[in-house]
C-alpha cells in the first residue's frame, strides 16, 4: 500500500505540473507590455483542468474543420508510445547482450570498445537515421529486397526502422553505463566468494552482477528516455510519422499541449512503475526513482 501511496503522491504531482506548464505562454509578456498576465494565466490553467477532465468535449481544428482530439490522441499517442517503449526494450536488451560478451573478453579488448562506444555515442542522431534509410535503399538497388520501409504513408504505419534507429544510441548509452555498473560490482566481495566457490564467470554475470546493476539501470532510464522524446520529432519528421511530437507541434495550445504530454508520460510512468516494483520485489532492494 505505501508503494501505491508513493506511486499516486508522485503521478498527481507531475500531472499537476504539466497543467501549470501548459498555461505558462499566456504569462508571458505581449503587446509591448512587461507584466506578468496573471490574469489570462489562470484562466487558462481553469480551461487545461476543464480539458483534462472532460477530454470528450475537447476539438482541434484542421483545415477549417473542427474535429474530436480523444481519437486522434489514442491513434498518434499509442503509434509513438509503441515506438518510444519498442526502443528503450531493444536498446535494453542489445546492450546487456553486449555487455555480457564484452566483460568475458580481455581487458586490452574491453579498453579498445570503451574507446569505440566513446567515438559511436558522439554521433549526431539524424546522422544514423539517414545512414540507416540509405543502407535500406541500397540494399535494396543491388538485391531487390525491401528489408524494412523507410517512410510511413497514410494508413500504413511503420515501427522496425524507426525503432531500430531510435533505439541506437541509447543502447550505447545503456551499454557504457552496464560496463561501468558490472566493473564496479566485479570488484565487490561476493564476486570473490563466487569465484572462491568455483561459480563460472558467466552464471556469475548473469545471476548476480547483472541482477544486482538492474536498479541502478532503471533509475538512468529516465535521462535516457528523455534524450529519447527529444529525438522523437527529427524521427517522425525524417520518416514522415504521424506521430504525437507533429501532431503538438501543428496544433498547439495550452491543452492539447497538457493532453499530449499526459498521452506520452502516463504509459511511460506505468511502465517505470511497475519496473520498480518487480525489482524491489524480486531483488529485496529499495530503488529509489
Amino acid at each position: 500500500m505505501r508503494f501505491i501511496g508513493n506511486q499516486m503522491l508522485r503521478f498527481t504531482c507531475i500531472v499537476t505540473g504539466i497543467v501549470l506548464m501548459a498555461g505558462l505562454p499566456t504569462l508571458l509578456p505581449s503587446g509591448g507590455s512587461f507584466h506578468l498576465n496573471w490574469l489570462a494565466y489562470f484562466q487558462s490553467i481553469s480551461e487545461v483542468i476543464s480539458g483534462v477532465f472532460n477530454i470528450q468535449e475537447v476539438t482541434y481544428n484542421t483545415d477549417g474543420t473542427e474535429r474530436k482530439l480523444l481519437p486522434q490522441l489514442i491513434h498518434i499517442g499509442t503509434y509513438s508510445v509503441t515506438v518510444v517503449v519498442g526502443s528503450i526494450l531493444l536498446a535494453l536488451i542489445m546492450a546487456a547482450f553486449l555487455t555480457f560478451i564484452t566483460m568475458l573478453l580481455p581487458p586490452k579488448w574491453i579498453k579498445k570498445i570503451k574507446v569505440g562506444t566513446f567515438i559511436l555515442e558522439s554521433l549526431p542522431d539524424i546522422l544514423i537515421i539517414i545512414i540507416s534509410q540509405l543502407t535500406v535503399v541500397w540494399l535494396y538497388k543491388k538485391t531487390g529486397l525491401l528489408i524494412f520501409e523507410i517512410a510511413s504513408l497514410p494508413g500504413e504505419p511503420i515501427y522496425i526502422l524507426p525503432i531500430f534507429c531510435l533505439a541506437i544510441l541509447p543502447m550505447i548509452q545503456y551499454f557504457k553505463v552496464m560496463i561501468s555498473i558490472v566493473e564496479g560490482e566485479l570488484e565487490k566481495q561476493y564476486v570473490e566468494l563466487a569465484k572462491a566457490k568455483g561459480v563460472l564467470p558467466k552464471k556469475i554475470l548473469i545471476i548476480h552482477v547483472l541482477r544486482n546493476a538492474l536498479a541502478s539501470i532503471l533509475n538512468y532510464s529516465k535521462t535516457v528516455i528523455w534524450f529519447m522524446l527529444s529525438n522523437l520529432l527529427i524521427l517522425e519528421y525524417i520518416f514522415n510519422i504521424n506521430g504525437i511530437m507533429r501532431f503538438l507541434l501543428d496544433y498547439l495550445n495550452p491543452i492539447i499541449f497538457a493532453w499530449s504530454l499526459l498521452a506520452t508520460f502516463i504509459p511511460i510512468f506505468l511502465l517505470f512503475a511497475l519496473g520498480q516494483w518487480l525489482l524491489e520485489r524480486f531483488t529485496n532492494e529499495k530503488v529509489v526513482m
